[in-house]
């Protein structure tokens, strides 16, 4: 029998490689992409038909840089166009009638899919802030009170606890009646106790993420949270789907009632070493402080690339001594759980946490050296971080069953 092979999907512009392709793999999907792909990166518009026809045409989140003036804001919008305009379609609004009509100057707007459009939220967003938050605005723009999460945007909605993922037969075409049905009743529910707690819906396969097959209650409707700290809990099955049940659910995740755990963890450690040392009971703590800026391994202890890496860690510990607001982490993912959003499917995988409310973890990609390290994390850190001399080098103990890569 022949060896089954993943097929991988690639851009090439003139011949050359661009870019990998990881979205959905039906016929509409690829559609999209390639026309996302086409032409330029932000459409101009100059009229208002133009700008009513852009704001329906897409089932993601559509955003138009409307501008009077060549400002920062304005180049880091370009940017941002051309670095997500596979995921998103953007526009650009030059014109002083249209953008009387608009009602900015200096500002990107986030227009909602028609289909989501609903009493009780409004249908788009504005930024104004500095050009660095930009690229986070657009990815957390599809955070609705109710948004759709998919296999491709399940970090983007998990960076936002306490979440309440709601999955059942979702089809906005086949499926209409029901899925308003369910998501009115979400949305509803939404109002009343936003901020305080997150919500989405999403397909019946999203479950396999979060709940196992036999949590399916009568009704095909599975109610998974990802509590503050990132650990899941699944609704039991036998919790009938309406709003009564519904604000309880929320009510006690709020309280705290309800919360996930982690399924192991090691005993926390005292912490003697440059590298702190999380576990499954202390990463929020240490990892997640919305006061710091982390850099967080997770290792195997049986991994060779793990530890060649050692010596390379500890001396970006020490050469980050002296920055306040850096914390160099680690832990261990064979003996400890990986709360949401993080993965690691191999090992190292290291992320990046800028320090903040909700910060979204960044996957480090690049060389393993403390010049790649130091140059990734000041790309996505506001302030300049400060690394001085590394200290006399003192040996520290090993640490990254899964791959190494």
């Amino acid at each position: 029998m022949p060896k089954r092979t993943s097929t991988t999907l690639k851009l090439y512009r003139k011949g050359v490689e661009e870019r990998r392709y990881y979205g959905e793999r039906t016929p509409k999907d690829l559609v999209r992409y390639a026309l996302n792909m086409l032409g330029d990166h932000a459409k101009s518009i100059s009229t208002e038909e133009e700008l009513e026809k852009f704001t329906v045409s897409d089932p993601e989140y559509m955003f138009v840089g409307a501008f009077a003036e060549d400002t920062e804001l304005y180049q880091e919008f370009l940017k941002q166009a051309e670095l997500k305009r596979e995921f998103f379609r953007f526009a650009l609004v030059r014109d002083p009638e249209l953008l009387k009509k608009i009602g900015q100057t200096n500002a990107v707007v986030a227009y909602q899919p028609e289909f989501l459009r609903n009493k009780w939220e409004p249908s788009r967003k504005v930024f104004t802030g500095i050009p660095f938050d930009l690229g986070d605005f657009i990815h957390s723009a599809r955070v609705d009170l109710v948004g759709v999460i998919t296999r491709n945007t399940k970090e983007e909605f998990e960076v936002f606890r306490p979440l309440l993922i709601t999955s059942f037969d979702v089809d906005f075409d086949v499926n209409r009646k029901h899925t308003n049905y369910v998501r009115n009743r979400l949305l509803k529910v939404a109002s009343e106790f936003s901020p305080q707690i997150h919500m989405t819906m999403g397909n019946l396969n999203i479950t396999r993420y979060y709940a196992p097959d036999d949590r399916y209650n009568d009704t095909g409707i599975v109610m998974t949270v990802i509590d503050k700290a990132g650990w899941e809990y699944t609704v039991p099955k036998e919790t009938e789907f309406s709003l009564e049940n519904l604000r309880k659910v929320v009510t006690d995740v709020i309280s705290g009632e309800i919360k996930g755990k982690p399924y192991k963890s090691d005993e926390a450690p005292v912490q003697k070493k440059r590298v702190k040392k999380a576990v499954a009971d202390t990463f929020h703590d240490i990892v997640l402080d919305e006061t710091k800026n982390v850099l967080v391994e997770f290792y195997s202890p049986y991994c060779g690339h793990c530890k060649a890496l050692i010596p390379t860690y500890n001396e970006l510990a020490s050469r980050a001594r002296e920055e306040q607001s850096l914390v160099i982490a680690k832990m261990d993912a064979v003996s400890n759980s990986v709360p949401r959003p993080f993965e690691s499917r191999g090992f190292p995988t290291i992320y990046y946490v800028p320090k903040g409310k909700n910060p979204r973890p960044i996957k480090f990609e690049g060389e393993r050296t403390i010049e790649g390290f130091i140059a990734f994390m000041q790309q996505h850190t506001k302030e300049e971080l400060k690394f001085v001399e590394p200290e006399a080098k003192v040996p520290e103990e090993g640490g990254g069953s899964g791959s190494c890569r």
